[in-house]
């Protein structure tokens, strides 16, 4: 008899439960409001068509990536074309050819769901850069908390079928809002992705600034890097071009060169836009310095220890455990005329540059000595 009363209490929980797991998914929230732009100047059928589809669509992504969020009446240009930006509702397009939709959807919590795009030709939704192609009308999205731009790439109205946007949440939260206003939160990966300053250098007579800058555009999966020349005075850039994260930069002292050093290379440029190669595919060129007259460049050049016996060897000391204690680093220095190297130290002792003096007739050097046969047993001179 207990037995029966458990079993039926057990079935009434059962029962009471299942309308609130209806309804938990059955969270449908209809979005009654895009940005459109379009249509754009190319044959819609071509460029759905084409092998190259898939890369035309992201750079239309990067594109607007890098624009930011559009304004409701903002125009652009397009092979000449003046298009803006216009709210509508998705039931009232009415145009055909290559259309594009921006929305933003903000979410308290992690939520998870379905977009359905419904009435559109070959819709493509773009979610941070990555493309989603709905499966049977849907597409499953997986939204930290946050602020999330969609863009859907599409050939216009399909059949009778008024368009539509509508989100399906798994669950009773899985809740988002949605506007069109140019306005989002700050998120990690914006703050990671930023373009930020990560050398600068100041000219002798403070009026031009080099700076190398480094972003990232996650829609084409790329580093961005770029150098520029700022005329302080004049307040424009002088010059802008492309590069590597330079791994040092400076001005020479009469501020005709801008010395960068990218990778294995050392590059001067001038404010006048030309680019000269001092050293090239040189590896191992640590530290360096302008001579004071402006004409060579002092500079560490390494050379790594090549005993085949770095798995088992006899230490010479402690510090002998330290990967590079036994390279080489001595002093040269390159002609900036010429291109020509010259060695300025030699010896089985690794040497450091500190300082040059002003007149650039004295060097101020360093070497660490160890010896174990008594104390101390490291020291510089």
């Amino acid at each position: 008899m207990t037995l029966r009363k458990l079993t039926l209490l057990s079935w009434l929980f059962a029962l009471a439960a299942l309308p609130a797991l209806v309804t938990a998914n059955d969270v449908e929230i209809d979005i009654d409001a895009v940005l459109s732009l379009g249509p754009l100047p190319t044959a819609s059928e071509p460029f759905a068509d084409s092998s190259k589809a898939e890369p035309m669509r992201r750079a239309l992504v990067d594109h607007f990536d890098r624009q930011g969020l559009p304004r409701d009446g903002q125009s652009t240009r397009w092979f000449g074309q003046s298009l803006s930006w216009g709210r509508i509702h998705p039931a009232e397009l009415d145009a055909e050819g290559l259309m594009v939709w921006s929305v933003n959807l903000e979410a308290e919590r992690f939520v998870s769901g379905k977009l359905e795009v419904a009435g559109l030709s070959a819709p493509v939704v773009f979610l941070h850069g990555k493309a989603h192609s709905p499966s049977n009308g849907t597409v499953d999205l997986h939204l930290p908390a946050g602020s999330h731009q969609l863009l859907i790439i599409h050939r216009g109205r399909d059949g009778e079928d008024a368009p539509a946007l509508r989100w399906q949440g798994k669950a009773e939260h899985d809740q988002i809002s949605h506007h069109i206003e140019a306005r989002r939160r700050v998120s990690a990966q914006r703050l990671t992705n930023a373009e930020t300053v990560n050398a600068m250098a100041l000219s002798p007579d403070g009026r031009y600034l080099a700076l190398s800058f480094s972003g990232r555009l996650d829609s084409a999966d790329a580093d961005l890097r770029r150098t520029e020349i700022h005329d302080l005075e004049q307040s424009r850039i002088v010059r802008q071009w492309t590069s590597q994260p330079p791994r040092a930069l400076a001005w020479s002292p009469d501020g005709r060169w801008l010395a960068i050093q990218e990778g294995q290379h050392l590059w001067l440029h001038d404010r006048n836009g030309r680019t000269r190669l001092l050293l090239a595919n040189h590896e191992h060129v640590g530290q360096w310095q302008w001579h004071p007259d402006s004409g060579s460049i002092f500079f560490a050049w390494t050379t790594p220890d090549d005993s085949d016996n770095r798995l088992r060897r006899r230490f010479r000391s402690l510090e002998d455990r330290w990967a590079n204690f036994r390279d080489n680093s001595q002093l040269f220095q390159v002609d900036v005329d010429s291109g020509m190297v010259r060695p300025l130290t030699q010896g089985d002792r690794s040497i450091s540059l500190l300082d040059v003096d002003p007149t650039g007739e004295r060097l101020l050097l360093s070497q660490r000595l160890i010896d174990y046969a008594e104390p101390p047993h490291s020291l510089f001179r």
